[in-house]
């Protein structure tokens, strides 16, 4: 709707697309929404993961396209690409590292802490070499 912030439309697209995968992967569309039954901590964990991963990756998108009026669409694509390869990754380790990804309140200061110190920094690694 107008007025929102780029956050919360990047967070619903990247949801909808989350839950879209988790459809397809178990199959929801043949056997119902109680093919979502067998998703256990670790399916939740990577469900997660994959969401913030995007979530950070699609603002900073964003932000690439925003400096992107003297660049060439070669060097938007490989920042673009460094930026993936940097989040993804961070993302995962970070949350292999936390002993129950669960018990964190993504609403509060510690979620919110968690996903800006990895923003910032994909936003600092633009910064260099855009």
């Amino acid at each position: 709707p107008e007025g929102v912030f780029l956050e919360d439309s990047v967070a619903r697209a990247v949801t909808a697309q989350i839950i879209d995968e988790l459809f397809q992967q178990y199959g929801v569309s043949e056997k119902g929404l109680e093919a979502l039954n067998v998703l256990d901590a670790e399916g939740v964990k990577q469900a997660l993961q994959q969401f913030i991963a995007n979530n950070i990756y699609t603002r900073l998108v964003q932000v690439i396209s925003n400096g992107a009026e003297s660049k060439s669409t070669d060097h938007l694509i490989w920042v673009e690409n460094q930026v993936k390869d940097y989040i993804f990754p961070t993302v995962r380790l970070d949350l292999m590292n936390r002993t129950d990804v669960l018990t964190i309140d993504w609403g509060g200061k510690e979620g919110r802490d968690f996903i800006e110190r990895i923003y910032q920094e994909g936003y600092e690694l633009i910064e260099n070499i855009l």
